[in-house]
């Protein structure tokens, strides 16, 4: 079986030299991945020993948990992220805030 990326800060982040979509993706990858982490969604942390996001972080199929799994699997509609499309919707504001600088 293969094992599907699901999710990947590393691209995400090399689409584009703009420095304000960098700082943009850092921050709402971070608020996800953290949330996502304290749900029990996936079982890698994607901060380093400082707190701060892995930019090579990437959220493989089998680095998710049976419930974040069973998210990955539904359909979405067309243009939306299999994994992120329900749980962002689950996302407390407070965790958006946390991490913008």
């Amino acid at each position: 079986m293969v094992d599907l990326t699901k999710y990947s800060v590393s691209l995400l982040y090399s689409r584009s030299k703009n420095l304000d979509y960098k700082k943009s993706i850092k921050e709402s990858s971070t608020s996800l991945l953290v949330f996502l982490k304290e749900q029990g969604l996936i079982t890698d942390d994607p901060l380093d020993e400082h707190g701060v996001l892995k930019l090579d972080f990437i959220v493989k199929e089998s680095d998710l948990s049976p419930e974040g799994s069973s998210y990955s699997r539904k359909p979405y509609p067309l243009g939306c992220e299999s994994l992120i499309g329900e749980l962002i919707q689950r996302i407390p504001l407070s965790y958006w805030g946390r991490w913008m600088k």
